[in-house]
């Protein structure tokens, strides 16, 4: 059986879009492939070693990704409680010392060079057949063309974000975007094949990278993992509860707008409640958390398996898709899949999600562009109507086969075998 080396920094027990994606291909590529995984010991906490379903993961730690760790900590509690950490605003997480870019101790850079060496004389890379990097963060690919090139091992590359075309960077920075481009293009140059979403896929044709398209192949988010519970009709109490799970950003996934649309829900039916997993925008979910504290709760990030037992116990599942046509969060595949009502809010014409959702019966999207009086009567609306339904796992599962994580592997496991 030929053996796979992946780089993921992010990795289980973490837990964010791209890992679930990850780890849903990764079970079913361990079918076919022994598969070892390197990844990143958050402050030391998880074990360094472990095999976990048939994969072995390998856990890299190093003081020098420390302040990044205490910034994402800290980001974490200031995402639950705005009265202790809320007033801070900005958190430095560069370590600053002499002449320490130079030396290679500036995060990101110390992960992929501590990882090459930490694979270098434990994993012993020359016994893998192939190597699969993940972007992002995009320190694994960068460790793994380094190996590549080191151990002429085949190199391939799962992006699920671009590095240089990213949402999330600003693209305005002329200077950085170019920069970025130009190392994307030698990871491209040097990888044997890469895989993108399909949304990106347009981006890398009408870019640069366009000259390796003949190496290059489409794929869905593969989140379409059955996670069902019974349908859920409201607490004891009479509550409704309403649940969204994914971060936050100023300039693309800005929750102001959806919030002031359920401020006024919240006026008209006091028993709504809203759930917030994850992080981002505290400035502004601070405020409206502080305005409605009976009915807004703010989680920060959590565990996998924290995030599915709290979809599982919502009523209803809300999705804030991206103020771009280039990407839509991989969560929404997620929400399908779990059968229950979803709750999109959008604001561009070419949504992405609303497309996703076009075929999923118990969902609604509502364009934050219109009026918030009248979208809260539509939401409330919805509320009524569709509590305690729930869709038929089987009739999902063939609409939406594309996103199945064994379609998607199947497609990564003939490139590997062609």
């Amino acid at each position: 059986m030929k053996k796979g080396l992946i780089i993921s920094k992010e990795y289980y027990p973490m837990s964010n879009g791209s890992i679930t994606c990850l780890e849903n291909i990764i079970n079913k590529l361990k079918d076919n492939y022994e598969i070892t995984v390197v990844s990143y010991n958050l402050a030391g906490e998880f074990l360094d070693y472990e095999k976990k379903n048939g994969v072995e993961i390998y856990r890299i730690y190093s003081k020098h990704d420390l302040p990044v760790t205490k910034r994402n900590r800290f980001l974490e509690k200031r995402a639950q409680n705005q009265e202790l950490w809320g007033k801070i605003t900005k958190v430095p997480y560069i370590p600053f010392y002499f002449n320490a870019k130079k030396k290679g101790l500036i995060y990101p850079i110390a992960w992929s060079r501590n990882a090459l060496e930490y694979i270098e004389k434990l994993i012993v890379p020359s016994k893998f057949d192939f190597i699969l990097a993940i972007g992002g963060p995009f320190e694994n690919v960068r460790t793994g063309v380094q190996l590549s090139e080191k151990y002429d091992i085949p190199l391939y590359i799962i992006e699920f974000d671009l590095f240089a075309y990213n949402p999330t960077h600003n693209l305005l920075n002329i200077k950085a975007v170019k920069q970025n481009l130009e190392e994307e293009l030698t990871w491209y140059k040097q990888a044997k094949h890469i895989f993108v979403t399909k949304e990106m896929y347009k981006t890398v044709l009408n870019s640069e990278l366009n000259k390796y398209k003949e190496k290059i192949t489409a794929i869905n988010m593969p989140n379409l993992v059955p996670l069902i519970s019974k349908a859920n009709n409201r607490d004891e109490e009479g509550y409704v509860d309403i649940l969204y799970a994914g971060m936050f950003y100023d300039d693309i996934r800005n929750p102001s707008t959806m919030l002031k649309i359920f401020s006024k829900v919240f006026q008209k039916n006091s028993k709504i409640r809203l759930h917030i997993l994850g992080i981002g925008c505290e400035n502004i979910t601070f405020k409206y958390q502080k305005e409605w504290p009976n009915n807004i709760f703010l989680y920060g990030k959590q565990s996998k398996d924290k995030v599915n037992e709290l979809i599982k116990k919502s009523n209803f599942l809300l999705n804030l898709s991206n103020a771009i046509a280039t990407q839509a969060p991989s969560k929404i595949v997620e929400y399908i899949s779990t059968c229950k009502p979803i709750i999109n809010f959008y604001s561009i014409d070419k949504d992405l999600c609303v497309d996703i959702l076009k075929n999923y019966s118990l969902s609604i999207s509502l364009d934050q562009r219109q009026g918030q009086e009248e979208l809260s009567l539509t939401l409330l609306e919805f509320i009524r109507e569709n509590e305690g339904k729930t869709n038929n796992i089987d009739e999902i599962i063939y609409m939406y086969s594309e996103y199945t994580p064994q379609y998607v592997a199947n497609k990564i496991i003939d490139v590997l075998e062609g």
